[in-house]
């Protein structure tokens, strides 16, 4: 969709998380194939320790409608997860290789990370003077931001977000919207689809009560429906909100 809706000339930006996939490789294909030059990074304010990456494409070149349409027909099916998308007799061996080397190495600084954090863990974890001493990193660190790229603070009036009042960016959480922490999805990859089917379930069973509004059904009952993980993912931590 972003493809077919950009224009020539412009960037486009791709959250990625696993590099080490055929589904990946495909779409960083596809973006050093419409886009003049790519890029794959990883942001100084990303946790190390996660495999957060982002595929950036820049100057793009557009497309062919007819490929768009062969491209968004693949994509709209689950049977990409297990066939690529882009045949691997397409790519050529340069560009499989850098790729590789880029997967290897965003591995190795995830992998040297988790082993420091567990280095710190099992010595009891950071101190309350390294803690006091790396929000003061963070704070620093912001400020030279704003003064660099000149951000100016906006009236009151003019927010269109919530605003926590008396919140501060101290470093500890940077989110200053959100009043509860956000639930997620603990556990192994089974967990999460299993998580997810409940979650389309959901979202199934909403859209009949909907249908059924004009043959009584009350927008009450139609809020109220709920979903339930299932009891085998055992490893599914706290319960994710799911806008009921």
């Amino acid at each position: 969709t972003a493809l077919g809706v950009l224009a020539p000339g412009g960037s486009f930006v791709i959250k990625l998380f696993t590099l080490f996939e055929h589904t990946t490789l495909s779409i960083v294909f596809c973006i050093a194939a419409f886009f003049e030059e790519v890029a794959i990074v990883k942001p100084s304010m990303s946790k190390y320790g996660n495999s957060e990456t982002y595929a950036i494409g820049l100057r793009y070149k557009g497309i062919r409608s007819v490929f768009l349409r062969q491209l968004t027909r693949a994509v709209r099916v689950d049977g990409f997860l297990d066939t690529a998308i882009i045949p691997r007799s397409w790519i050529p061996q340069e560009f499989y290789d850098q790729y590789v080397a880029a997967a290897r190495q965003f591995a190795q600084w995830q992998e040297q990370t988790i082993k420091n954090n567990l280095n710190i863990w099992n010595e009891g974890g950071v101190r309350q003077n390294e803690e006091q001493q790396l929000r003061e990193a963070k704070r620093k660190f912001a400020y030279m931001w704003m003064q660099k790229f000149n951000i100016m603070p906006i009236s009151p009036s003019d927010r269109i977000a919530y605003w926590a009042q008396g919140k501060r960016l101290t470093g500890a959480q940077p989110n200053t919207t959100r009043e509860k922490p956000r639930q997620k999805v603990q556990g192994l990859q089974q967990d999460r689809m299993d998580h997810k089917l409940a979650y389309d379930d959901l979202q199934i069973a909403r859209k009949k009560k909907y249908e059924r509004q004009s043959n009584g059904a009350s927008m009450g009952e139609f809020f109220t429906l709920d979903y339930h993980p299932s009891s085998s993912s055992s490893s599914i931590g706290k319960r994710p909100r799911d806008g009921s």
